[in-house]
C-alpha cells in the first residue's frame, strides 16, 4: 500500500514559495486551497475510471432483473456526467492556475459531480433490492468503493460532502429498509467507513495546508518542522490503518454472510429431507391404521390400533409444527383471505377432538353467541389450526370435568367484526410464574411436562404467531388446580349470506352414472395399498403404475378421469411425467386433472407443482376426507364437461 506524500521533486511541500514579508492571510488561504485542489485532481482520473467500471458491472448484474429501458437511461446519464467531469479534469491539467480560480469551472465541476452522486443514489435505492445473495453483496461493495472516490470526483469540501450525502444516504436507507441483519450490518459498517475516510482525508489535506502556512514564515523552527512531520505521519498511519481495517472487515463480513446463508440453506434442506422421509412411511402407518379401525377387530386390537394412530398423529403434529415454525421464522407463511362459514369451522374442530375427549371421560361443549356472524372472510384453516392446538392442549391437561369452546362478538362496525375465541378447561392449571414464558418456543409449564403429557412446546408459540399474522392477540388466565382459559381475538370481514359462494355438491366418485376411472402413479407398495383401499371405498376404478413413464403410456392408451401422481419415482418423476402429459394434450386436445402426491410440505412446494402443470396438491400422510372432497370436486367438473356437447347439440 502506497502512503500519500504530497511533495515536489526537490523535496519541498507542494505550493511552497519564497516567503514575503507582505504576504497576507487571503493569499495564504488561496494558496492552501490551490494545493488542496491540485492534490485531489491528481486522483480524479482514477476516480472517474473506478466509477465507470462500477457502473458497467452494476448494469451487467442488473440487466436481467430490471427494465432495460431504465438501465439504459441510467447508464446514459452516468456516462454523460462522467464524460463532462473528465473533460473538466483534462482542462484543469492543461491550465491549473487559470481554471482553479474560475467560478464557472467550479460550478460545472459541482454540477457534474452531483449528477454522478445522484446516479449512484438512485442505483442504491432502486436497483440494489432487485439483487439477491452474493450478487447483491458484490454490487454493494462496488458501490461503497465508488463512494470512496468522492473527494477526487468532487474536489471541493462542500461538493464532496454533497456527493457523499446524495450517493450514500439512499443506499444506507435501502439497506435498513430491507430488514436483513446482513444488510443492516453492511449499512452501519459502510457508514462508519465513510466517516473515517472523510475524517482521515480531511486531516491529511489540513496537514498539507498547515505545511504551506508554516513554510511561508521565515523563522520556521526545527520544532515546528518536526510537529508538521508528525501530523503528516499520523494522517498517513490513520489512512493506512483505515484501509487495512476496511479490507479486513469486508472479508469478515463476506465470510459471515456466506456462513449465515449456508446455515439457512442447510436448515431448509434438512427440514425438507426430514419431512419427506418421515411423512412417506407415516402415510402408510396412519392411513392403514385408520382403514383397520373401520374393519371388524377385537376390543384389544382396536385399543392397540388407536394407540398406533395416536402415536403417528403426535409425530405428524411435531413435523407440522417444526415446518410451520420454519415458515414463520423465514417470513414466508402466508395468510389467506377467503369466504368461509365460522360455525362449520367450529363444528369440524369439535368433531375432530371429541373422540379424544370421550376417551378421557371429559366433556367438550361449543357455545357461539347469537350475535356472532357466520359468513366471514379470512383464513379458516389457520383459525381451525389455532383452535385445534388449544383444544388439544386442554384435553391433554384435563383429567375430569369438561372443556368449553366459546365464540363471542367483541365489536363490529360496517363490514368488519372482531370475534373473541376462548377455550376453557377444568384441568391442572398453570402457575403464575410460568405464564409469562408459556408462549415462547419449546416452553412448557414445568420441566417434566413433556415426559408426563407429551408435546414439544411449539403449539402455543405457533398459535400466538398465527394470531399476530392475522392482526390478532392471544392471552391466558389460569389458576393452578382449577383450570385455564386461553383466548384470542381476530378481525374478520363480514359477508352477507347471498355473497358467499356455496360449493356445488358433486356426485362423489360416480360421474354421469359410472364410476370414476383413476390412474395412480406411486412407487411405494404400502402407499399403493393405502390409496387403493381409499379409492375402492368411493367405488372408483383404479389403475396403479410404478413410475411416471408408465403413467404417460397408460394415458396414451386409455381414458382416465383423474390422475394421482407421486412426485419422486424411479425412471421418470412426477414433474417430468406431467410435462409429457401436457405436451401430448397440446397435440391431441383434452385435459385430464393431475393431482400431485408429495411428502414435501415446505412453503412454495404447492406453487411449484401448480406451475409445473398439476391441477391440485395433496400432502402425505393422505387425509381421506381431503382426498374424497377432491374426488367429488373433479367428478363434478368432469360431469359438467361431459354435459357441454349435449347442451350445445340442443
Amino acid at each position: 500500500m502506497t502512503l500519500l506524500r504530497y511533495r515536489t521533486d526537490n523535496g519541498n511541500m507542494a505550493g511552497q514559495t519564497t516567503p514575503r514579508a507582505d504576504d497576507s492571510a487571503p493569499d495564504l488561504e488561496r494558496e492552501a486551497l490551490a494545493a488542496r485542489l491540485a492534490f485531489l485532481q491528481r486522483g480524479t482520473g482514477y476516480g472517474l475510471l473506478v466509477n465507470l467500471l462500477v457502473a458497467g458491472i452494476a448494469v451487467g448484474s442488473l440487466w436481467n432483473l430490471a427494465s432495460s429501458v431504465h438501465l439504459t437511461a441510467w447508464l446514459a446519464v452516468m456516462l454523460l456526467a462522467l464524460a463532462i467531469r473528465f473533460v473538466l479534469h483534462r482542462g484543469y491539467t492543461r491550465a491549473p492556475r487559470s481554471l482553479g480560480d474560475d467560478p464557472h469551472w467550479r460550478r460545472l465541476v459541482t454540477v457534474s459531480a452531483s449528477a454522478i452522486a445522484l446516479g449512484w443514489g438512485w442505483c442504491g435505492f432502486v436497483l440494489i433490492p432487485l439483487l439477491g445473495g452474493d450478487r447483491r453483496l458484490l454490487v454493494l461493495m462496488l458501490l461503497i468503493l465508488a463512494l470512496f472516490t468522492g473527494h477526487t470526483v468532487a474536489p471541493f469540501r462542500a461538493t464532496a460532502g454533497a456527493f457523499l450525502v446524495l450517493a450514500g444516504l439512499p443506499l444506507m436507507a435501502q439497506l435498513l429498509l430491507l430488514g436483513s441483519p446482513a444488510e443492516a450490518i453492511a449499512s452501519a459498517f459502510a457508514l462508519i467507513l465513510l466517516g473515517v475516510q472523510w475524517v482521515s482525508l480531511e486531516m491529511f489535506l489540513i496537514a498539507i495546508a498547515k505545511n504551506i502556512r508554516l513554510q511561508r514564515h521565515q523563522n520556521w523552527s526545527e520544532l515546528e518542522r518536526a510537529e508538521y512531520m508528525r501530523s503528516v505521519e499520523t494522517a498517513n498511519r490513520l489512512l493506512a490503518q483505515t484501509l487495512s481495517e476496511r479490507e479486513l472487515a469486508e472479508a469478515q463480513l463476506k465470510i459471515a454472510k456466506q456462513a449465515a446463508e449456508d446455515a439457512s440453506r442447510a436448515k431448509g434442506e434438512f427440514l425438507a429431507y426430514t419431512s419427506h422421509e418421515i411423512r412417506t412411511p407415516l402415510n402408510a402407518i396412519i392411513g392403514l391404521t385408520r382403514v383397520l379401525l373401520d374393519t371388524p377387530v377385537t376390543d384389544q386390537q382396536r385399543d392397540y390400533l388407536r394407540r398406533v394412530r395416536n402415536a403417528g398423529g403426535r409425530l405428524l403434529t411435531l413435523i407440522n409444527g417444526l415446518l410451520d415454525m420454519s415458515k414463520i421464522e423465514a417470513g414466508k407463511l402466508e395468510i389467506e383471505s377467503r369466504d368461509f362459514l365460522l360455525r362449520e369451522v367450529l363444528d369440524n374442530v369439535v368433531q375432530e377432538q371429541i373422540v379424544m375427549a370421550r376417551e378421557k371421560g371429559i366433556g367438550l361443549d361449543l357455545e357461539v353467541g347469537p350475535d356472532v356472524p357466520n359468513f366471514l372472510v379470512g383464513d379458516s384453516l389457520r383459525v381451525g389450526q389455532i383452535l385445534r392446538n388449544l383444544v388439544g392442549n386442554a384435553i391433554k391437561f384435563t383429567n375430569k370435568g369438561k372443556i368449553t369452546i366459546k365464540a363471542s362478538l367483541v365489536r363490529s362496525g360496517g363490514d368488519t367484526a372482531n370475534i373473541l375465541f376462548a377455550v376453557i378447561d377444568t384441568g391442572i392449571g398453570i402457575p403464575p410464574e410460568t405464564q409469562a414464558t408459556l408462549f415462547q418456543r419449546y416452553s412448557q409449564a414445568e420441566a417434566g411436562t413433556s415426559r408426563k403429557f407429551g408435546g414439544t412446546g411449539l403449539g402455543l408459540a405457533i398459535s400466538k404467531s398465527l394470531c399476530e399474522l392475522m392482526s390478532g392477540t392471544m392471552g391466558l388466565r389460569s389458576e393452578p388446580n382449577k383450570g385455564s382459559e386461553f383466548f384470542f381475538d381476530l378481525p374478520f370481514k363480514v359477508r352477507a349470506a347471498a355473497q358467499v359462494a356455496r360449493p356445488a355438491h358433486a356426485a362423489g366418485a360416480v360421474q354421469g352414472g359410472r364410476a370414476l376411472k383413476v390412474l395412480v402413479a406411486e412407487d411405494g407398495e404400502d402407499n399403493q395399498l393405502l390409496i387403493e383401499l381409499l379409492l375402492k371405498r368411493k367405488g372408483a376404478h383404479i389403475t396403479i403404475v410404478e413410475n411416471g413413464q408408465l403413467a404417460v403410456t397408460k394415458l396414451e392408451q386409455n381414458h382416465f378421469d383423474l390422475v394421482l401422481m407421486d412426485l419422486e419415482m424411479p425412471v421418470m418423476n412426477g414433474f417430468d411425467a406431467v410435462a409429457a402429459i401436457r405436451e401430448n394434450e397440446v397435440r391431441k386436445g383434452g385435459h385430464v386433472p393431475v393431482v400431485a402426491l408429495s411428502a414435501h410440505a415446505l412453503v412454495g412446494y404447492r406453487e411449484k407443482c401448480l406451475v409445473a402443470g398439476m391441477d391440485d396438491y395433496l400432502t402425505k400422510p393422505l387425509d381421506a376426507a381431503a382426498l374424497y372432497a377432491l374426488m367429488d370436486a373433479y367428478a363434478g367438473t368432469q360431469t359438467e364437461r361431459a354435459s357441454v356437447p349435449a347442451d350445445s347439440s340442443q
